[in-house]
């Protein structure tokens, strides 16, 4: 397991990288590309903001309202980054979530694009 550097939502952060691999299995050549494509110019990263506030709203038993949310951070920290064995391309940024601490969020972006926001246990 190795850690990068990345910025997200205005927040340079050092993630943990996690790879769906069995442990005597190489990292296949979609995964270092799915990485590599996530870590570079991936502007989805800062656009899926918008989708992470509404999800938070509809996850927080009506604690919070998505327009009310000026520090995402107070309600979701990422922690690492899971790079997906399946669907190729996929790479799960995995949060904490204040209001559903057992499970988290996986952002899952494929190929560049926000695919989902989901639980990490959706994920993995």
């Amino acid at each position: 397991m190795s850690k990068v550097d990345k910025t997200i939502w205005g927040r340079k952060l050092q993630l943990k990288v996690i790879y769906d691999c069995f442990e005597d299995e190489k990292i296949a050549p979609s995964q270092e590309k799915a990485l590599s494509s996530f870590l570079g110019d991936c502007p989805e990263v800062e656009l899926s903001l918008a989708s992470l506030k509404n999800y938070c709203e509809k996850h927080s038993a009506g604690k919070i309202k998505a327009d009310d949310i000026d520090n995402v951070y107070k309600y979701v920290v990422p922690r690492s980054i899971f790079v997906m064995r399946k669907p190729k391309g996929a790479v799960a940024l995995l949060c904490d979530f204040k209001f559903d601490i057992e499970h988290g969020i996986a952002i899952v972006f494929k190929d560049g694009r926000l695919e989902s926001i989901t639980t990490q246990n959706a994920v993995m």
